[in-house]
């Protein structure tokens, strides 16, 4: 009975030692697949922030790049004003070619002649030459007058080279060739044949003229013809 005893405790001993080697394997494989998880969070964790820093280094370089094209089209756009502004202050010099197209209204033939330019248009700009323009619709000279002059405008300008252009109408043939010559408010103005009619006022001064011219105008003083009544306004015009 002893010894049967004793081969009980034994093989009892024995399947003690067994099961508690299976759980403790068990246990040891139920902490490394616990460890497993946690090593696998903590590398998205990691790949997830070097992802984050490859966006934010090509946000960063496409933020430099934008900023790259807005400063080239700013000075672009600045160079393009400057060019602007430069153009606009070109100004006529002594050298400009000075072109003048003058126009019949009635034939439309136009007659183009390159002449001096006139010393009162030097170093103006665009905007001060048709002012100029204008105001010499306004006052033509004489000759021009004779010619039939309507107005003029300025067909393209530049440093380099101004077309001005001139508009002259063709007189028909007067039916009252006779010019009368008066003296008002010191100067002389010149009336139609009917007297009644203004035909000019000029600024020729009364007391700049010759004793007798004066008292002829004072009497009233008759010219035949236009091409007479231009000789002496170009004779007595300062």
């Amino acid at each position: 009975m002893k010894i049967l005893y004793r081969i009980s405790l034994l093989f009892l001993v024995a399947a003690a030692f067994f099961y508690l080697g299976i759980v403790v394997k068990s246990t040891n494989g139920f902490q490394k697949g616990k460890e497993n998880p946690m090593m696998e969070s903590e590398s998205l964790v990691r790949a997830n922030e070097a992802n984050d820093k490859i966006n934010n280094n090509a946000d960063n370089t496409k933020t430099k790049a934008n900023a790259n094209i807005n400063t080239k089209t700013e000075e672009q756009q600045t160079n393009s004003y400057e060019a602007v502004s430069v153009k606009e202050e070109s100004r006529i010099s002594a050298s400009t070619i000075y072109v003048v197209h003058s126009i019949q209204k009635d034939t439309g033939q136009t007659e183009t002649a390159q002449e001096s330019v006139p010393v009162r248009y030097i170093g103006l700009s665009r905007e001060e030459l048709i002012t100029e323009l204008q105001q010499y619709s306004m006052s033509p000279t004489l000759e021009d007058q004779e010619r039939g002059f309507l107005s003029a405008s300025l067909e393209s300008f530049s440093s380099e080279k101004v077309i001005v252009s001139k508009i002259y109408e063709t007189k028909e043939a007067e039916k009252d060739t006779y010019f009368f010559l008066v003296a008002e408010n010191h100067k002389v103005t010149v009336y139609c044949s009917d007297q009644k009619t203004v035909y000019m006022n000029t600024e020729i001064p009364m007391d700049m003229l010759p004793e007798e011219i004066q008292n002829e105008i004072l009497d009233t003083k008759c010219i035949e013809g236009e091409a007479e009544l231009y000789n002496f306004l170009e004779s007595y015009s300062s």
